[in-house]
């Protein structure tokens, strides 16, 4: 259920950002995959939007319709970085004070192509990122 790697995925996330708000919606939706891959796959989401927030500010998870939704609150990418964010070791300028190696994205991408699905980024400079996971679910 998906609903149940989400919500592990998510208690993980706020013990690396205590001072974030989590605004969390779920419902079960059952995918056919390595729970513990697209635990970690949620979990490098969910560590960019801690990594990249301001202090205080808030991280939306939505997941319904076989998408699970990141939203922050951060400074956005920008548009000349949008399209490397997938390249392996990939650090924008932005990004490069910051912990991590540039692999996460990669990760996650790879992982939704490998299961048939798809990771798609919205984001605004200055304005916060949005990312959407979708995983096709299994046949019931």
């Amino acid at each position: 259920d998906l609903a149940d790697v989400v919500a592990r995925a998510v208690q993980r996330a706020k013990r690396r950002g205590p001072t974030m708000v989590f605004d969390v919606q779920t419902e079960s939706q059952l995918v056919l995959g390595d729970s513990q891959a697209i635990e970690r796959s949620v979990t490098n989401l969910l560590d960019n939007a801690v990594k990249f927030s301001p202090s205080g500010g808030r991280i939306t998870v939505r997941m319904a319709d076989e998408t699970i939704t990141v939203a922050d609150e951060g400074p956005g990418i920008s548009d000349e970085d949008l399209p490397h964010i997938f390249d392996r070791f990939y650090r924008s300028d932005q990004s490069r004070n910051t912990p991590g190696t540039g692999l996460g994205l990669s990760m996650v991408h790879g992982l939704a192509s490998q299961l048939g699905g798809e990771l798609r980024i919205d984001s605004l400079p200055g304005r916060g990122t949005t990312m959407e996971l979708w995983l096709p679910a299994t046949a019931a």
